[in-house]
């Protein structure tokens, strides 16, 4: 399917009518969304974990990270109502960040490096050590780790940090 350059100035432009138009749109906060939000991310969960990755099952993997980006283009729009930033200045973090974390593919000018790591290890290491140098004020593996995720997750998170 070929690329439509207006499908996201579109899309941005749709949750901004519907947060000036629809009444229930409209009175939706960032802590009213986060019910929606988590069920969002546990349902594109699901669909990955039950295989809905494979070509015959690509609408229903399509259709949860829809419903996943639509969160976060509600809860930026909450925000551009503030004055504080639009969805473009979220795609614009993290493209930086993308580019920051990734030295191993990306200069700092943004263009690609010459060669890349042969192996994972090497990628991890760089990945760790530019988000390390990002957050010094981590000194632990646990730190940054969102206490409010599910006990299951929350474990292996943490034995995954400890080793």
């Amino acid at each position: 399917m070929p690329e439509d350059p207006t499908a996201v100035p579109r899309l941005v432009e749709v949750v901004a009518q519907l947060r000036e138009h629809c009444l229930w749109t409209a009175q939706l906060t960032h802590e009213s969304l986060v019910e929606y939000l988590v069920e969002e991310a546990y349902e594109l969960a699901e669909a990955i974990e039950t295989g809905h990755t494979g070509r015959a099952d690509a609408e229903e993997l399509k259709g949860e990270l829809a419903d996943v980006l639509f969160q976060v283009l509600l809860h930026a729009r909450i925000q551009e109502e503030r004055g504080h930033f639009a969805f473009d200045d979220v795609a614009q973090l993290l493209t930086a960040k993308l580019i920051r974390r990734n030295r191993h593919v990306f200069r700092a000018d943004g263009s690609l490096q010459d060669s890349f790591p042969a192996t994972v290890e090497e990628i991890v290491a760089s990945y760790d050590a530019v988000k390390a140098a990002e957050k010094p004020e981590r000194t632990t593996p646990f730190d940054g780790i969102p206490r409010s995720l599910p006990a299951l997750t929350l474990a292996a998170k943490s034995l995954d940090r400890a080793r």
